[in-house]
């Protein structure tokens, strides 16, 4: 038979630190809670871990865990941080776990949280096609929001309307009457991006159909040849669905044409880049979204306490 003991041996903390997480009891760091179940798994503790995770008795913990496909674009760090604010003024603690867009990660994120009993999840997943992953928290519980990536039939969600985003930059870049336009995006599989890119297109081929649009995705970006290939100097205008694509864009331009850059229309999450020339933004305000998030997940747990 598995002890307490056992575990805390392997995990390098005190027995009372493995209780404490095994029972959802005291403040543990999310490093040492991460040791002790993982110590656990290995030992073939994790039967009776998973037991538990469905005893109505066992009270949830004051985490939330917010996922997220990384943390150095911006706008990910905008909607962390509005979370933050939120959660951290009601009682609650925001435990930040990143994806790297891989499906797979997800899942084994999704595992560790709802062992950890985490009252509530936002996520920003990038497993569209696996949506019972988080199964188990939700047996467990916990409340799920989803954001900007609207998993159908989910529940919860918050974002843009990318779709509609991208109409009202094609509408500004057909009434500049550009006619060869590039559109540069994260992969069209994400439905962001894919409804970003629809709108552009319909406003623009609508207007005019023999307009050229050249569609790339920003992985194509970090190819050294292609960009050169691309921007062959009849770009009129360049639109991104991301403003982090900015320097790279601007980048290409300068070696292929020296300062000659095309007008770029972006969506961004930082209003100071309107004072940038040859730049014009659409800016996305992620603090507040993350804030609006908060808010969300908090009235659904105070439903869920009541019901």
């Amino acid at each position: 038979m598995i002890t307490v003991k056992d575990i805390a041996r392997l995990a390098s903390v005190s027995q009372g630190t493995v209780s404490n997480v095994l029972n959802n009891r005291g403040n543990v760091s999310a490093e040492k809670i991460q040791r002790v179940t993982d110590a656990a798994k290995q030992l073939g503790y994790v039967a009776n871990a998973q037991a538990k995770l469905l005893r109505k008795d066992i009270p949830l913990s004051n985490h939330i865990a917010v996922i997220l496909p990384n943390i150095d674009e911006k706008r990910y760090t905008y909607f962390f941080n509005g979370i933050k604010l939120i959660l951290e003024e009601k009682g609650y603690t925001p435990l930040l776990f990143v994806t790297d867009e891989s499906p797979y990660r997800e899942e084994q994120i999704a595992t560790h949280v709802a062992e950890m009993r985490v009252s509530g999840i936002v996520t920003v997943t990038s497993a569209l096609s696996h949506q019972n992953i988080y199964q188990s928290a939700l047996d467990s519980g916990a409340r799920i929001l989803y954001a900007f990536r609207n998993v159908p039939h989910a529940g919860s969600y918050i974002g843009f309307d990318f779709y509609e985003i991208g109409r009202e930059i094609g509408k500004y870049a057909d009434q500049k009457n550009y006619r060869r336009i590039a559109v540069i995006s994260d992969p069209e599989s994400c439905p962001e991006n894919r409804d970003f890119v629809a709108g552009v297109r319909e406003v623009l081929q609508a207007t005019d159909p023999s307009r050229c649009i050249q569609v790339k995705t920003a992985d194509w970006l970090n190819i050294s040849v292609s960009p050169f290939d691309f921007f062959d100097g009849c770009q009129e205008a360049i639109i991104l669905s991301n403003s982090s694509f900015l320097p790279k864009v601007e980048l290409a331009f300068s070696v292929f044409a020296g300062d000659w850059c095309p007008p770029i229309i972006t969506v961004s999450s930082e209003s100071n880049l309107q004072e940038q020339t040859r730049v014009t933004t659409y800016s996305l305000d992620y603090l507040y979204a993350g804030i609006q998030a908060a808010h969300n997940l908090l009235a659904d747990l105070n439903n869920s306490l009541q019901t």
